[in-house]
């Protein structure tokens, strides 16, 4: 940092120095994208993340929290989509960039609080890599880099669909159980993108039939005599519910259905549509 010069009569003299910084922290970016039935409008303020990493201090390891200014905190710092976020229009993702970062591991975790009515799925990726379902991350900061971590919450309105089976003459229960059979289905897009889904007990939809059994997936309530089999998380929309039972052997089977508090009727197959937050009830 010290050079000796001589300055001549006439003469330029050329002092040249040369500075090469070595930088000692990195950057830790984070991305939002929100995909689903809710705008980042309508939850925006909601989406929020905590980032931490553990310390040694005093010989003992200590959790700390990053701020968006790149310090590390002793009290919980809340990053907010809409807040400390920036939304960019052309990737249509929020993004939180933050520098001043200490080299070494930390925990990224998604802390949104789910809408009412609605079931998110929340998947991540790391500096580009697999897609990985959950809402916590491990990521390492090196000095001089940027390290990516991309969240995207897929938020799709739900309601619940209850299906009841009452059985009555000549037969019991224990006769009949595994040979009662329901399949339940909704259509998924539009005009040539249509396609038939089947709705399984967990609310997810699969291409691929799923039949659900009496004596199997619905319980038995021993007080109102009925099989019972509650589906929560499923996509709001319309669904058909067709009972698939084959007649046992020297019997006839009349069925009816009811939808809701709707009437009665005779078939096999009963239309139901599902909204947001509630339950809807078919019983056969």
């Amino acid at each position: 940092t010290e050079a000796q010069a001589s300055v001549t009569k006439g003469e330029k003299t050329a002092v040249e120095f040369s500075d090469a910084f070595e930088a000692t922290t990195g950057i830790l970016e984070l991305t939002k994208t929100i995909e689903g039935d809710l705008t980042a409008a309508e939850i925006a303020g909601d989406l929020t993340f905590i980032v931490t990493t553990k310390v040694e201090e005093g010989g003992e390891e200590k959790t700390k929290y990053l701020g968006k200014d790149g310090e590390l905190h002793d009290d919980e710092q809340t990053l907010t989509v809409g807040e400390d976020f920036t939304y960019n229009e052309e990737t249509d993702k929020y993004v939180l960039t933050i520098k001043n970062v200490e080299p070494g591991g930390y925990t990224v975790t998604e802390t949104t609080i789910q809408p009412d009515g609605t079931k998110t799925t929340v998947t991540y990726s790391v500096n580009g890599g697999e897609e990985a379902e959950g809402s916590e991350a491990a990521a390492e900061v090196t000095k001089g880099e940027k390290t990516t971590v991309e969240f995207s919450d897929e938020i799709r309105e739900v309601g619940s669909l209850e299906l009841t089976k009452t059985i009555e003459g000549d037969l019991t229960k224990e006769e009949i159980e595994g040979a009662l059979t329901f399949v339940v289905t909704t259509t998924v897009g539009e005009g040539e993108e249509a396609k038939t889904m089947y709705l399984g007990k967990d609310g997810s939809l699969s291409d691929e039939e799923v039949v659900l059994t009496v004596g199997e997936d619905f319980t038995y309530n021993s007080e109102t005599e009925k099989y019972v089999l509650t589906i929560n998380d499923v996509a709001v929309g319309g669904y058909t519910v067709t009972e698939t039972t084959v007649n046992p052997d020297g019997t006839v089977m009349t069925v009816t259905y009811k939808v809701g508090d709707g009437e009665e009727t005779e078939g096999t197959e009963a239309q139901a549509s599902v909204t947001k937050g509630e339950k809807t009830a078919v019983e056969f």
